[in-house]
């Protein structure tokens, strides 16, 4: 392991405990603002990651490179991993190119802001134009992950941005132009055109896993949106029994009470 220099030492420590004053007088000595230590981080790096506003502030004023190591995250992913508005705001104004750039797991910082629950975060990220369309090497949106970790506001949040109807408006009686599809003994798929909205929307239940898949699909542009829930977390069953009783009448297996199942569990 390369050495690392005793001054790079001593604004690591300042940054770690926010010592501002500190900061500045070994920037005033000499110490470069491009110091970086033994895995290529830079102290503007380790201001970001110590959610130091203040130091980081201090950095850019020095003009700081923003640059990380290649494939880790940006500095704005950081930020928003942290959930610090400020910095976010600050790194945003500083470099506008972060705004939907990549990691090497193809996250952005929209999806770390979602998967973590920080509404101001997203809410900033959306208001300068981040793409809550974009989707990870997993192929997941921030969408996804805000769902997934329950955050319902953050969620909300990204589903008017990305345009996409409110899962309740799928979840309409059997009837009109609907189509059932039996995927296996214990799972079924509904599939219906709202044109109005411009979705074709496919809704998959597996009543094995407990779970309703709503996937969105834009008519015009083709892209498509996944959405889950549990069945526990849908607090109306009633889409849930009419997809029980088609997939029944397919011949399908599945019972009822892995409906309710949540009731059925005795406490303790």
């Amino acid at each position: 392991m390369a050495f690392v220099p005793f001054k790079g030492n001593r604004m690591r420590y300042a940054i770690e405990h926010n010592e501002v004053d500190d900061v500045r007088k070994l920037l005033a000595r000499g110490v470069s603002p491009d110091l970086e230590d033994d895995f290529g981080r830079s102290m503007m790096w380790h201001a970001v990651s110590s959610s130091n506003p203040d130091i980081a502030q201090i950095f850019m004023e020095k003009n700081a490179s923003l640059k990380t190591p290649d494939g880790g995250d940006t500095l704005l992913q950081l930020a928003a991993r942290r959930g610090s508005r400020e910095l976010v705001e600050m790194l945003f104004n500083a470099d506008a190119t972060q705004l939907n750039a990549r990691n090497r797991y193809g996250d952005t910082a929209l999806h770390y802001a979602a998967l973590n629950g920080y509404d101001d975060v997203v809410d900033f990220l959306l208001e300068k134009g981040a793409n809550a369309h974009i989707k990870n090497f997993d192929n997941r949106t921030a969408l996804y992950l805000a769902q997934q970790n329950k955050h319902s506001d953050v969620a909300a949040t990204l589903k008017a941005a990305m345009g996409l109807p409110d899962t309740k408006m799928a979840a309409v009686d059997a009837g009109g132009d609907d189509e059932w599809r039996k995927l296996s003994d214990d799972k079924i798929a509904r599939v219906s055109i709202e044109s109005s909205i411009g979705y074709k929307i496919t809704e998959i239940f597996n009543f094995a896993s407990r779970e309703r898949a709503t996937i969105y699909q834009n008519l015009d542009t083709k892209t498509e949106t996944l959405e889950t829930r549990t069945f526990d977390e849908l607090g109306d069953k009633a889409p849930l029994e009419i997809a029980l009783q088609q997939l029944q009448q397919r011949g399908g297996n599945a019972h009822a009470q892995s409906i309710h199942m949540n009731k059925l569990r005795k406490p303790g």
